[in-house]
């Protein structure tokens, strides 16, 4: 992945910025990015903005907890290579599936009731996004692993929403404990896949990216945090199928 040569992309993310100046290690870039939304929880709550509680007990952590620690490690991971071979506007089309994933997961665990109004709706956004999709897999530019990933990212995408609602509604948790008890495990898978598959390369990297471009990874990291705090805060107060129809 190292080779990898990224074209211009038009307003690109910050993760992207990094993969353009030749930094392609998924991996550690939204590793690091649970590094830093799980410290932010933690500043918010040394600030008096939120409370934390004690650590749950095994049984939570294996039931409640885990399933969204592995389907945000996954999403973070397919997400991010998918930028490194879909440019970002086919990108922003392919996420207007993730809002009928997400319907199916939450008629699935109860939290919506299919309701023919919504299922129309949800259907005709997907179908449109169908049709975009297969139009651009007819041109040269169509890349299948980067379409696969991209789908396996909805797909848990659609999960990690789901479970975050649970958590935050009936478990009763706020969006810093959500960041700290689900971003700290997550930064752990990914930085321990970042050190087997990414270590030599990103050493190689180190005084030519990251200490030139320092704002460049300070901005990534921050965003990641912002945007993790903001959706968890927007699932509580709404609903994970709302959030996925507006993001």
């Amino acid at each position: 992945m190292g080779g990898v040569k990224l074209p211009p992309l038009p307003h690109p993310s910050t993760a992207v910025q990094l993969y353009r100046m030749g930094f392609v290690h998924p991996f550690f870039v939204t590793g690091m990015g649970q590094v830093f939304s799980a410290l932010g929880g933690y500043v918010l709550v040394q600030l008096g903005a939120a409370q934390l509680r004690p650590s749950p007990p095994p049984a939570f952590w294996l039931g409640r907890l885990a399933p969204i620690i592995l389907s945000t490690a996954a999403t973070m991971f397919f997400g991010n290579a998918a930028y490194l071979t879909l440019s970002v506007a086919f990108i922003q089309i392919l996420k207007a599936f993730t809002p009928a994933l997400t319907l199916l997961l939450c008629v699935l665990a109860g939290l919506e009731r299919p309701q023919w109004p919504l299922l129309l709706s949800v259907s005709l956004i997907a179908g449109g996004t169908a049709c975009a999709v297969w139009l651009e897999s007819g041109t040269p530019a169509f890349n299948r692993v980067g379409f696969l990933h991209f789908m396996a990212s909805s797909v848990t995408e659609a999960a990690r929403v789901v479970g975050a609602e649970v958590l935050l509604g009936a478990a009763r948790y706020n969006s810093a404990e959500a960041l700290v008890y689900i971003g700290g495990p997550t930064a752990a898978l990914l930085m321990a896949a970042s050190w087997v598959t990414e270590a030599p390369a990103i050493r190689l990297q180190t005084g030519r990216l990251l200490w030139s471009h320092p704002l460049a990874f300070l901005m990534a990291f921050t965003m990641s945090f912002l945007v993790n705090l903001t959706c968890f805060f927007a699932i509580k107060y709404t609903s994970s199928l709302t959030f996925k129809q507006l993001a």
